[in-house]
């Protein structure tokens, strides 16, 4: 059996024998195939590999990379006339970790955990390719988040059946990431204390301030102190036919559930960028431009989606992608797809003063805004362009 392991130092493995790749990018296109979910482009290949080269100087390179590959894992490579893969029948351990999340067999879950033996590729990388090396860094972050996920998910199900040691040791692999995590140190602080270790839910909830407090500069969150009373005060207690055994209502008022577990950007405190929220309501209620930029993982995308979410009104989010800059106008794709996939979009349209002509125009882009007749005429990117323009001012009319 072929196993390639991603989750730590990588590794290919037939039958438990190493697998050799002498060439430093034969061993890349492998580990990229694995970490995929699905089919993946030889242009997109070419891209990531040789993003320096010509396009039929990739092509070669890509064919003869192949060739070794081929020759090393056999029938594991799927190749077809546009686009690889590696087989479903391969063990991957990134594979079998997404797998096992949401699965409610605890043994299952710590199986797949279990294979995490780091970051992901640890020790390898591409330093002549820069869209690899940018690849690698999202997978690195989002191998974390799966991590962190199923470990929260593995706290749950042990809590579930009462046995909170091994749901405190699983939290505590959790927060290993990123003890900032106020969900999950409240989870933590409530298992002490249904442990019997109230000292120990106290001690957790002072490392914690005194943690945010010299990161950050700000106090536990309300919740975590309303935690924290409760213990202070032994009222922390179960809901009473909670299926997973583990939510407690504070003092009548609060109600926590694992399910809650913060692993969302979204669901995490927003501190320390409050200058920069107003610069861009500021920047908006001028109509002008906001660019937002920084090294990754500053919080970029958080400030964003924060503004949105204060701002309110009518939100067309699109995303432009380094591998993706073979697709024409995919962001606004994107974008238009968002808007058209949301419940309000049957109304909103029925409300456009907008001609039909436009919308048939702009649907050359999208299906989903208006249908198309046959024999419209040829495509021509000024009229493109405009009938975007008049979409977006019709829809500004209606909604903000």
């Amino acid at each position: 059996m072929l196993s390639i392991l991603l989750l730590g130092p990588p590794k290919i493995l037939r039958d438990g024998a190493p697998v050799e790749l002498p060439r430093r990018r034969s061993r890349a296109l492998v580990y990229y195939l694995a970490a995929q979910p699905g089919v993946v482009s030889r242009e997109q290949i070419q891209d990531l590999l040789w993003p320096d080269h010509g396009r039929a100087a990739a092509q070669q390179l890509l064919r003869t990379t192949l060739h070794g590959v081929r020759k090393a894992l056999g029938a594991a490579l799927v190749s077809g006339e546009d686009q690889l893969a590696i087989g479903g029948d391969v063990d991957v351990d990134a594979r079998a970790l997404a797998a096992a999340l949401p699965s409610g067999d605890i043994a299952a879950l710590e199986a797949a955990l279990g294979r995490y033996r780091g970051d992901l590729l640890a020790g390898f990388g591409l330093s002549d390719s820069e869209p690899f090396e940018a690849w690698l860094a999202a997978e690195r972050e989002r191998a974390r988040l799966l991590a962190a996920r199923g470990l929260a998910r593995l706290a749950t199900l042990y809590e579930a059946h009462g046995d909170y040691t091994p749901a405190l040791g699983a939290l505590a692999r959790a927060l290993a990431f990123d003890p900032l995590q106020e969900d999950l140190q409240r989870a933590a602080m409530r298992l002490h204390y249904l442990a019997g270790d109230r000292v120990g839910a106290i001690r957790r909830y002072e490392e914690l301030r005194d943690l945010l407090d010299a990161e950050m500069g700000v106090p536990p969150m309300a919740e975590t102190r309303a935690m924290y009373d409760a213990v202070i005060k032994d009222e922390v207690r179960r809901m009473k036919g909670e299926s997973e055994a583990t939510a407690p209502i504070i003092d009548g008022a609060s109600r926590f559930h694992p399910s809650s577990f913060i692993l969302h950007p979204s669901e995490l405190p927003f501190t320390g960028r409050s200058a920069e929220l107003g610069r861009l309501h500021a920047a908006a209620e001028s109509g002008k431009l906001a660019l937002i930029e920084g090294e990754p993982g500053i919080g970029k995308t958080r400030l964003a989606e924060e503004f949105l979410a204060r701002r309110g009104g009518l939100a067309l989010v699109g995303e432009a992608r380094e591998l993706e800059q073979s697709l024409p106008y995919q962001p606004l794709v994107a974008a238009l797809r968002g808007l058209t996939a949301g419940q309000g979009w049957p109304a909103l349209r029925g409300r456009l003063e907008l001609d039909p002509l436009w919308l048939r125009e702009a649907a050359r882009l999208l299906p989903e805004l208006h249908p198309a007749p046959d024999g419209l005429p040829p495509a021509d990117e000024a009229r493109l362009w405009e009938a975007l323009a008049r979409l977006l001012a019709a829809l500004a009319r209606v909604e903000p």
